[in-house]
């Protein structure tokens, strides 16, 4: 593997179906591609893959987010030195709910957080945590301009942050 730092991550999920329409998660897989090499390799992390995990890339670094009991979990792998990250940070995060109740983004040291589906007509809350440090950078509110109503909700599947 060389140090140029050019990744592309593959992530494989397997589910199994068990009754028409429905299946069940059964396994993640992880795999990349030095760009520079055109090298594929099966990653072996020293962390457990489940379905719940986020996956996200950033420069020679793969991170691996999770919710659970008001934590954030960051696991990250660097791909070049396979250097380990692993962080629990406290969050002002809803008890008993998943990742999937969330949308997350990761950029710098920065993670970005908020709900996917705010409660109606308030907004959404958004925070940024520098993960590195565990400080709080921001919190705030995503607003709507308009009064949403009764037949709208404000809904986020999807979260890009550009430095």
């Amino acid at each position: 593997m060389n140090n140029s730092g050019t990744f592309l991550v593959f992530e494989k999920n397997l589910y199994q179906e068990v009754e028409e329409s429905h299946s069940e998660f059964v396994d993640k897989q992880l795999m990349y591609m030095d760009l520079a090499t055109k090298e594929v390799v099966n990653l072996d992390l020293p962390f457990e893959l489940d379905e719940d995990k986020i996956v996200h890339l950033e420069n020679d670094t793969l991170y691996l987010l999770s919710l659970a009991e008001k934590q954030l979990m960051i696991e990250g792998f660097n791909l070049v030195t396979e250097e380990v990250l692993e962080k629990t940070i406290d969050m002002p995060l809803l008890s008993n709910v998943t990742i999937n109740n969330y949308v997350m983004a990761l950029s710098g040291q920065k993670v970005y957080l908020t709900r996917s589906n705010p409660n109606e007509n308030r907004g959404a809350p958004i925070t940024v945590i520098d993960f590195l440090t565990e400080n709080m950078l921001f919190e705030g509110t995503i607003e709507p301009k308009q009064e949403i109503g009764n037949h709208y909700k404000l809904t986020f599947y999807n979260m890009n942050v550009r430095n």
